[in-house]
Parts: C-alpha cells; sequence; structure tokens
C-alpha cells in the first residue's frame, strides 16, 4: 500500500456528515499509525476538511481537485497537494483559475474512473501551465518519489 484512501467529507451525498467527520478521523488516524499519505475526497466541505485534518502529521493529496483560486491558497497555506484530473481539460472549470496558484512540486495527476487518458490530463496541464510534457513528468515524478520516500523512513 502505498497511500491511504480515498476518504473525505461530501456534502452532495446522503450520508449524515457527522458520520463522515467520524470515519475520516478515523481514516487520518490510521493513516498516521501506517505512515501513509492519505487522499482525500472533498465536495463542498472544504472548512470542515481543514478543521478535522489539521494537527495530523501526514501529507494529505487532494483527489479530483478543481477549487478556487481563493480555496486554493487557503489549502495551500495548510500544506495540501493537489491531484488534477479531467476538469483541466474542461476550460469553464474552476481549476484553471488556480493551476499556477499550486507549485509545480504540489501537483499530481489522475484519470480517475473517467475514460480520459492521463496523457490528456497531462497535455491539458502542460497547456495550462505553459511546460514542456517531459517536465511535468519529471516533477510530478519526483514529487510521488518524495512523498513516498518519506514514510518508507522508520
Amino acid at each position: 500500500m502505498i497511500a491511504f484512501g480515498e476518504t473525505g467529507l461530501d456534502k452532495a451525498c446522503n450520508i449524515p456528515m457527522q458520520l463522515q467527520q467520524d470515519i475520516f478521523e478515523l481514516h487520518l488516524r490510521k493513516a498516521v499509525e501506517l505512515r501513509k499519505p492519505l487522499v482525500i475526497h472533498c465536495v463542498k466541505a472544504w472548512e470542515e476538511l481543514i478543521e478535522i485534518s489539521a494537527g495530523y502529521p501526514i501529507r494529505m493529496i487532494l483527489h479530483g481537485y478543481n477549487g478556487s483560486a481563493q480555496l486554493t491558497d487557503h489549502l495551500l497555506q495548510k500544506g495540501f497537494l493537489f491531484s488534477v484530473g479531467k476538469a483541466i481539460l474542461d476550460p469553464r472549470s474552476k481549476i484553471h483559475q488556480s493551476i499556477r496558484r499550486i507549485p509545480p512540486t504540489a501537483i499530481l495527476c489522475e484519470t480517475d474512473n473517467s475514460n480520459v487518458s492521463i496523457q490528456d490530463i497531462y497535455a491539458g496541464l502542460c497547456a495550462s501551465l505553459d511546460i514542456e510534457e517531459a517536465e511535468l513528468k519529471e516533477t510530478i515524478f519526483n514529487t510521488f518519489a518524495r512523498l513516498i520516500s518519506h514514510y518508507a523512513k522508520v
């Protein structure tokens, strides 16, 4: 196991928020115990997510991130990493307001369960960041390697 998750908070689903928060805290504690980074799903529950996750000594990766510039700035201050997916291919997506605010060393890429290829995600991200694909891939690889090696240490 490389990372723990996907877990988090989602105000768009029918599961009671208190139950979601309790389970999320359980997952945070388990990720600390297992010394693994945590992959987080969050929908419309950012303040709750930030409050609950504060103080846990693990790296947290925001899955399928598509937040505004203001939210991104706030999350950057808290040390989150950002996994970008198919939203980068939609020019109307909020990720275009914020992607240049995120240091390349805090960006990962994903396809999730879409039928979009990782190559398409790379291409969309390269266009948004105005960088070459080889540079993006090297940066993402190094970010991932640092993340994993940090947790491999005993």
